[in-house]
């Protein structure tokens, strides 16, 4: 497949990556006394809200909410903000355990990465050149949180109901455990969609599962169920919905409990050695730009509309 950058225009992947990790470490310092702001009392159970998400403390749990329409959190930088430097006080808290990510019934299903994907294919509706960058926001979000869950030093917990993109799959493969309801469809549009999917989840994926389950999990597109998740082993356990919140929480505590310095070293033995994740984000970049150049190049060579 032809590099990124064959057709004239800037090269998108690595230089972009580099600029956007300096970009997270300017966040870390910079973003968090506004997100600061917007905090409520450590007395009070609300920790943060917004239009992407809220989150809570349960005892000394943290619980992060998803909204519909969270998608936005990949695709806008000032929602990407809000939940990196939101998870940094979580980590950085003397008082909070871990964090729980849910989402609602209704989000994350795979309706706005189907029409994320519709939007920068297009090719008639906007220059390559945008979108190259809503591309690359895209990729280096997803980029950013994975780094972000990989070294993250306190026990991470994804719950799960209704119908899950593949994109928050991946970005929960690094956490420690992930627990779904028996509503919950895991969707792999990508081959479908004839683009492939960024993000780590290539990466972790066979770690769970092996290399030819994850190929045929990845390749065919068929959605998994709540069960067989189980059964491959990406999911740690099927609860009521009733229940969901209380169990990641309950593991939480359970891990925390565990001396911290204990805790964070074992994760990131668990995890790739970050230098393996970043090259690996790094080709997922690269890759999912030269697909989108090789789409590009083939709208060009289609003879025009009479």
């Amino acid at each position: 497949m032809p590099a990124p950058g064959e057709d004239g225009l800037p090269d998108p992947g690595r230089r972009q990556r580099a600029a956007d990790a300096a970009a997270a470490r300017r966040m870390r310092a910079a973003v968090r006394p506004a997100v600061q702001r917007d905090l409520k009392p450590m007395t009070n159970s609300l920790i943060f809200d917004s239009d992407d998400f809220t989150c809570e403390r349960r005892d000394r749990v943290a619980v992060l909410r998803l909204k519909p329409g969270a998608f936005s959190m990949l695709t806008n930088l000032d929602s990407r903000a809000d939940y990196y430097a939101v998870a940094t006080l979580i980590e950085d808290s003397d008082d909070l355990l871990g964090l729980v990510v849910l989402n609602t019934s209704d989000y994350p299903g795979d309706t706005e990465y189907r029409a994320f994907i519709a939007g920068i294919t297009a090719v008639d509706e906007d220059s390559l050149k945008g979108r190259r960058l809503r591309l690359s926001i895209k990729e280096n979000s997803l980029a950013m949180a994975s780094l972000q869950a990989a070294s993250f030093r306190k026990p991470l917990v994804a719950g799960f109901q209704g119908t899950i993109t593949a994109a928050f799959l991946g970005l929960s493969l690094g956490f420690d455990f992930r627990l779904a309801t028996p509503d919950t469809v895991f969707e792999f549009p990508m081959a479908s969609l004839g683009f492939p999917l960024g993000g780590a989840i290539c990466l972790y994926l066979p770690r769970y599962v092996g290399q030819q389950r994850a190929a045929e999990i990845l390749l065919s597109g068929a959605p998994i169920d709540a069960g067989r998740a189980a059964a491959d082993g990406f999911v740690n356990e099927v609860v009521p919905e009733d229940r969901l919140e209380e169990r990641c929480c309950a593991m939480v505590a359970r891990v925390a409990a565990l001396p911290a310095h204990a805790i964070a070293a074992t994760r990131a033995l668990l995890h790739p050695d970050p230098a393996d994740l970043r090259r690996h984000l790094d080709r997922a970049f690269d890759t999912t730009h030269a697909a989108l150049a090789q789409i590009n190049r083939e709208h060009a060579r289609r003879p025009p509309n009479p």
